[in-house]
């Protein structure tokens, strides 16, 4: 799958970074702890602008990560090591 790039930037930890967002879809609905916890997680990786799961859709978490930096892959890792089954959804 080839992330969607914006050209809209964010700034976060000093320096800029033009991202790109992906959607993955965990398999079980987590509790909002464990959901905070793996946004939280994801977000303390390099490259890694912002997560968030969906507020009606708790199997659905979006995040904004730089592509140079980060790939998809290891994101998609990342979920599935804190929510057990996850995939990447195509937008």
């Amino acid at each position: 799958m080839v992330p969607l790039v914006y050209s809209v930037n964010v700034k976060k930890k000093e320096e800029t970074m033009v991202y790109a967002d992906l959607l993955v879809h965990v398999d079980k609905d987590l509790e909002a702890e464990q959901g905070r916890g793996l946004a939280s997680a994801l977000e303390k990786r390099d490259g890694v602008a912002a997560a968030r799961f969906h507020p009606r859709r708790s199997h659905l978490l979006q995040v904004w990560y730089d592509p140079q930096r980060i790939p998809a892959g290891e994101i998609l890792g990342a979920a599935r090591e804190g929510a057990g089954e996850a995939r990447l959804v195509a937008l």
